[in-house]
């Protein structure tokens, strides 16, 4: 059977709220996990057939599959995404000033989320889950095999997920990351909004505009996995500031007021960026980014 369900998220209608389903495959932009949390819609699911599909001159469509997958391998960054994931993606980000990180601010260190370091690493045990008839070496099922999250078993994250909840939030444990970013799926969350407004809360934090009376007794720091893990499960059932912060950054920074808005990222209508530095990538920037430029 094939499954899409919201989680609490979408239950609890969680602005950013998504639907995930099949091996990690989630269709989460833009709150469709509210709209079918609102209409108390939990889940689709469709039991699987066993009618082939025909195809026309199956021949030729196998040539021009085959055509394609040489022609991807065929460049150093093609071959890279093709053996290592989108986890690949760090060098040419960073290299275009692209990389968000600490909550849009300039710190590299991205190594350790390179999919040749971390699948090499033994904190992993790892099993090749591929997307339907894909030759990519792209997805796996891991296992952390030490540390404190020893036998979780979820997801292998993409680029976005290890940018979001790991240099963006300060994290540089591909352990904890690994968790933080099945956690996001299994909450229900749209990665992207769920990163930057833990990143725009730690942020608030750390300079005095919000503090543990808001959070819950909560002390978000950079680099903290296990507090974030904490906000996210009250954002996604409404506890406590996690009502206000399930409005999505936008909403967020509106209540809270003051000088919050200056370290919130989000996009003119209302989201938030996706797992890039908006301010050096104007291809992508057809909402309009409002954030001001900070360093540290």
């Amino acid at each position: 059977m094939s499954v899409f369900s919201v989680g609490p998220a979408g239950e609890n209608l969680v602005k950013f709220a998504g639907v995930v389903g099949d091996k990690g495959h989630a269709a989460a932009h833009n709150g469709c996990g509210a709209v079918m949390g609102s209409k108390k819609l939990k889940a689709i699911a469709v039991a699987r057939g066993k009618v082939s599909i025909s195809v026309f001159r199956k021949g030729e469509v196998a040539t021009l599959a085959k055509q394609m997958q040489e022609n991807i391998i065929s460049t150093r960054q093609g071959q890279n995404s093709f053996n290592w994931g989108t986890s690949m993606t760090f060098p040419g980000m960073l290299a275009v000033s692209s990389l968000p990180i600490k909550n849009m601010n300039i710190f590299p260190n991205h190594g350790p989320f390179l999919g040749e370091n971390y699948r090499a690493s033994k904190s992993f045990e790892i099993k090749p889950s591929p997307c339907w008839a894909c030759a990519a070496h792209h997805l796996h099922i891991m296992k952390v095999m030490d540390g404190p999250y020893a036998g979780y078993v979820g997801e292998e994250p993409e680029y976005e997920c290890w940018s979001e909840l790991g240099l963006n939030l300060v994290n540089y444990d591909v352990r904890s990351v690994f968790v933080l970013s099945n956690q996001v799926d299994r909450l229900g969350f749209d990665l992207n909004e769920a990163g930057w407004l833990m990143s725009f809360v730690i942020d608030c934090y750390e300079r005095g505009i919000i503090g543990k009376e808001d959070t819950d007794g909560l002390e978000m720091k950079w680099g903290d996995a296990e507090t974030v893990r904490l906000m996210l499960h009250k954002v996604a059932r409404r506890e406590w500031f996690g009502n206000i912060l399930a409005e999505g950054v936008k909403r967020a920074t509106e209540q809270i007021g003051g000088e919050a808005r200056k370290y919130a990222a989000y996009i003119q209508k209302g989201h938030t960026p996706r797992g890039h530095d908006h301010r050096s990538r104007w291809d992508r920037n057809i909402g309009l980014c409002h954030v001001q430029p900070v360093y540290y």
